[in-house]
């Protein structure tokens, strides 16, 4: 039964400590050169640091990030995918030696925490009895013990339907659009909002009148669709019924909006 107990699986992973600090580019660092991979994508990026694992004389050592409290207990399932790849405990020994980019490890080591936190038969048993909608998505979150943002990706992952999950935070006192995850039913089509957008410049109200509200505000959004046919990449924009959903508050308040995508051939152009 959910919540995922990460200690006892962390103990049986061989795990013998944890650690909650602020944690630096400069921690990572000192720990030399198997870690650059790490400290380039994040400086890069200008990422905040999650967590990291440490290989001990007898087991290991998970750092987890103070300074991200909503998002520890996936970073400490993260980091426990690591260990996983490692050991070769996913698919067997041959998994800890693949090659893989440092992309292809992080988001490998993602989808590994989401089914450690939210195993998927449990997830849409309780999906089921949710009303369908974004508002079951707190629910979902209390239930799992998961942050809001790893619960509504989740979610999305597992409609039966196509869907795209649009993310908006404030910035200069508007919600400016934050990134998208298209579920894997948009196949071969991908959705997007061009970077820099902002809900009130476009005419994105149900974003924009979610911030000041704590209902889902159900709305009609246009999303850019991207499709490479023979003749070449067309895009055009379509509207799709969207609900969407303020959460946190005051600096840390945001928006999800979630598309639900219609048949291709059945879409009404703009």
């Amino acid at each position: 039964m959910p919540p995922t107990d990460l200690a006892r699986l962390s103990e049986a992973l061989g795990v013998v400590e944890i650690e909650i600090k602020e944690l630096r580019v400069d921690d990572i660092r000192a720990y030399g050169s198997a870690w650059s991979a790490r400290v380039a994508n994040v400086e890069r990026k200008n990422l905040r640091l999650d967590g990291m694992v440490l290989p001990l004389e007898a087991g290991y050592k998970i750092v987890l990030n103070s300074n991200r409290p909503s998002r520890v207990r996936f970073s400490w399932a993260h980091e426990l995918g690591h260990i996983i790849l490692q050991s070769g405990g996913l698919t067997g020994p041959r998994a800890g030696r693949a090659v893989r980019s440092y992309k292809e490890t992080e988001d490998l080591c993602d989808r590994i925490a989401a089914e450690i936190l939210m195993p998927k038969e449990q997830f849409r048993e309780h999906m089921e009895r949710s009303h369908g909608t974004l508002a079951a998505v707190p629910t979902l979150a209390q239930i799992f013990d998961a942050s809001i943002l790893s619960t509504a990706i989740r979610y999305t992952d597992l409609l039966t339907m196509p869907a795209v999950l649009s993310v908006w935070k404030t910035e200069a006192d508007q919600l400016k659009f934050g990134w998208r995850h298209a579920n894997g039913h948009c196949r071969p089509y991908s959705f997007g909002i061009p970077k820099g957008t902002r809900a009130r410049e476009t005419g994105r109200e149900g974003p924009y009148m979610a911030h000041q509200t704590t209902d889902v505000v159900r709305t009609e959004e246009t999303l850019l669709v991207s499709r490479r046919s023979r003749d070449g990449e067309r895009h055009n924009w379509v509207r799709f019924p969207t609900e969407s959903m303020g959460f946190g508050s005051y600096q840390n308040r945001f928006v999800l909006s979630l598309s639900y995508v219609e048949v291709p051939g059945k879409r009404k152009e703009n």
